[in-house]
């Protein structure tokens, strides 16, 4: 049984030991992968329904799979096949052959646009961080100035920042 972040994932027969391996390898690299790790236990129960007893991810199997159901929304069949791929890739790095379903997601890069602060802008919001009160109850007058700085000058997003993955991380500092 493999635990991620407090979920039980227990894989079924045929890719059994590999879809644990890719778990564990995907939640060491700092990933929360706890939906994508149930929606994997829904693949290993599938390959049992099929009869699959060998663990050989085949094109027939891997299209049966990706293909998109009638009441399903493009998110939830870009997601599903999104795991399946990456686990195909997987095991490609683990030397298997497997075929490797093409990626569905259509992402609208239209819909987003970001906003860019000015110098005086990131003046005064460094300054508010670095001017915060001091509470009895929180360090956040310490916390958010370093997290801040921390995302800005690394580009690292919220939830790598905060992750226990980064505690473990090797930091090495140069003389």
């Amino acid at each position: 049984m493999l635990k991620t972040k407090g979920t039980d994932v227990n894989f079924e027969e045929s890719f059994k030991d590999l879809l644990t391996r890719f778990v564990k390898m995907k939640c060491s690299l700092g990933f929360n992968y706890i939906t994508a790790a149930n929606a994997l236990k829904r693949f290993s129960r599938f390959t049992v329904t099929i009869g699959l007893k060998e663990p050989q991810l085949t094109k027939e199997v891997a299209l049966l799979w990706t293909k998109k159901r009638d009441w399903e929304n493009a998110s939830t069949w870009g997601e599903r096949t999104s795991n399946l791929r990456q686990f195909s890739l997987f095991l490609v790095d683990l030397g298997y052959s497997p075929f490797i379903p093409a990626c569905h997601a259509k992402i609208d890069r239209h819909k987003f646009v970001p906003y860019i602060f000015t110098s005086e802008e990131l003046q005064r919001f460094f300054y508010t961080c670095d001017t915060l009160s001091v509470s009895k109850r929180t360090n956040r007058n310490i916390l958010l100035p370093v997290l801040f700085r921390l995302l800005y000058s690394t580009g690292l997003r919220i939830s790598e920042a905060t992750s226990p993955a980064i505690n473990t991380a090797r930091l090495f500092f140069f003389e």
